[in-house]
């Protein structure tokens, strides 16, 4: 715990909850039982196939790609209204290094949790002894608007009376999670689980720098000013819990 012990500039760490403290599967599944009940003609290789295309690019929107291209006039909503019908969050889905992760964390720094979900998340936190942790929950269904508004930061941040200065947001989607949090000012971390890419889809660096701005781990959270591209197999462990993170 000591290399946490010297960062004295940072007051609030924020998450996301799919892909990164549980496994996107369920999110995933869920979408393709919507797609299902709209046409069932749809063929699940032709469902993989726009949602691989769509992870790979890391841009965008995955609910609004799979309605643009299996819902009938784009109904994004009407997607979205199947699938929390069969969205859960069942505890085997918590990823095994969080729980260890948040309690290390909490003990000296605020936590919160920005998601685009409700009261089914709310429910499994506190399941899975998860809810306690947090000191700001910003569930989108209770502040009225969905990650990448960054209303739903904002109002995370004044709930924890925090400045984004000194808050740094953990998310596994370049678009809903890393880019809005950086707009407002938050360092960020992309964690490449979940329905992120394999790998980072830029080579610029101009467009890389901005991915990832300090590394995070367990026992190892500090300002870093370089990129971390990690592979498949290094991803598995270099985790949010892993305390083999680190920056390249």
């Amino acid at each position: 715990m000591a290399a946490l012990a010297g960062q004295n500039d940072i007051d609030l760490l924020l998450f996301d909850l799919g892909g990164t403290i549980y496994d996107d599967s369920t999110y995933t599944r869920a979408l393709l039982r919507a797609v299902h009940d709209i046409d069932p003609s749809v063929h699940e290789h032709e469902f993989w196939a726009v949602y691989d295309a769509k992870r790979m690019r890391a841009s965008g929107s995955l609910r609004t790609a799979i309605a643009n291209h299996f819902v009938p006039n784009q109904d994004r909503e009407r997607l979205t209204t199947l699938a929390r019908g069969y969205w859960e969050y069942p505890a085997s889905a918590v990823y095994p290094d969080v729980k260890p992760a948040l309690k290390a964390l909490a003990a000296q720094f605020k936590l919160g949790l920005v998601a685009n979900s409700g009261e089914a998340a709310l429910k499994a936190l506190r399941r899975d002894g998860l809810r306690d942790l947090f000191t700001v929950i910003a569930p989108a269904d209770f502040v009225g608007v969905e990650k990448p508004d960054e209303r739903i930061f904002r109002y995370a941040l004044k709930t924890a009376g925090v400045s984004p200065s000194r808050a740094v947001h953990v998310g596994n989607r370049l678009e809903s999670d890393i880019r809005p949090a950086q707009r407002l000012g938050m360092r960020t971390v992309w964690l490449l689980r979940g329905d992120a890419p394999d790998v980072i889809p830029f080579t610029g660096h101009s467009q890389r720098r901005a991915l990832l701005v300090i590394r995070f781990a367990v026992l190892d959270l500090g300002s870093c000013s370089k990129d971390v591209n990690w592979s498949r197999r290094d991803r598995l462990r270099k985790t949010v819990g892993s305390s083999r993170a680190s920056c390249e």
